[in-house]
């Protein structure tokens, strides 16, 4: 079983996969969109069974708000509706070699470090 879903993010993105075994499947998240996507995270993170409601992976691509922003929102008004087993995302810490470039410190991806 393998199952896409674009949620509409704007001009960003937000991609849920759901794959695996149709009786216990597996689901992963890439980029959490604008802030309205979180509508569609939250959403379909409610109508998951309890035993469905720890993602495989949550992936956040870069540090740009179109695809952040939806996924602190999520953190923030829905806090705690999920857990994952892995997270990737480059935040700032995360950026050791390049600390020296502000360019890359975008607010929004300070903020997600910090959760």
């Amino acid at each position: 079983m393998l199952e896409v879903t674009f949620y509409p993010a704007t001009y960003g993105d937000c991609i849920w996969i759901t794959y695996g075994n149709p009786s216990k499947p597996r689901h992963i998240l890439i980029d959490g969109g604008t802030g309205g996507t979180s509508v569609y995270i939250a959403n379909r993170l409610k109508e998951l069974e309890a035993s469905e409601q720890q993602l495989e992976l949550v992936v956040v691509s870069h540090i740009d708000r179109d695809h952040i922003e939806g996924l602190l929102r999520v953190f923030e008004k829905y806090g705690g509706v999920f857990n994952t087993k892995d997270f990737w995302f480059n935040g700032w810490k995360h950026l050791k070699s390049y600390q020296g470039f502000v360019t890359l410190g975008a607010q929004q991806g300070r903020r997600l470090v910090v959760i």
